[in-house]
């Protein structure tokens, strides 16, 4: 069982070591942007002189040029940041994109686990092994999926399967007493089956009943 369970996630342990590898584009997509800014800074500064020399007042365009070279600067640092954060971005989308495929995979490993349980919990001798038996897995493996998946055990699922089938069957006839329920919805006897009605609802299967007798009589 346990070479199936490393055969299943040996896949995704490789996909997922992916994000490690560097990437120079950052690095040069800033500096393409900083020469581009360059270039302006000293147009700009060319134009500052040209209508220095026409127009008078020389300590205005001094105050001009130092604003737009501080202007420069800061476009300058909001396109590194811009560049910075949206190439992590990309890479964490990546990651997230390889996680969701990893429970893409444990999901439909779950999902035939259910589909087994709806089909062969009414069995008394149905267990966990069985299911593992008959999908080729490991039972510790299942169990950490559907922890993960659906924060309970196997047993504890397959219980609640068998309860929810035999509400169904006391909302159509609340009369059904509770040794034939037991043995429709694959309990071994009268009591384990009250135990469990009582454990995954909160009511004792006798109120239970009783309720959905008056209920029918109104």
């Amino acid at each position: 069982m346990a070479a199936d369970s490393d055969s299943f996630s040996a896949p995704v342990s490789a996909s997922i070591v992916e994000t490690g590898s560097s990437d120079p584009e950052p690095v040069s997509s800033v500096k393409k942007f900083t020469g581009k800014i360059k270039d302006f800074g000293k147009n700009l500064a060319g134009t500052t002189e040209l209508l220095k020399k026409a127009i008078p007042g020389a300590g205005v365009f001094r105050w001009i040029k130092e604003q737009a070279f501080k202007i420069v600067f800061l476009i300058v640092s909001l396109v590194i940041i811009f560049i910075t954060v949206n190439f992590y971005m990309q890479k964490a989308e990546k990651s997230r994109f390889m996680t969701t495929t990893r429970l893409s995979i444990m999901d439909k490993e779950v999902q035939r686990a259910c589909r087994n349980i709806e089909s062969n919990f009414a069995m008394p001798d149905y267990s966990v092994k069985k299911l593992c038996e008959e999908l080729v897995t490991g039972e510790a493996f299942l169990e950490a999926l559907f922890q993960k998946e659906l924060g309970m055990t196997i047993e504890e699922f397959i219980a609640q399967v068998r309860i929810n089938h035999a509400r169904i069957l006391l909302n159509k006839d609340p009369g059904v007493p509770a040794v034939e329920l037991a043995s429709l919805c694959g309990f071994r006897d009268a009591q384990t089956f009250s135990d469990a009605f009582l454990h995954i609802t909160g009511t004792g299967f006798p109120e239970y009943a009783a309720t959905q007798s008056a209920g029918e009589a109104l």
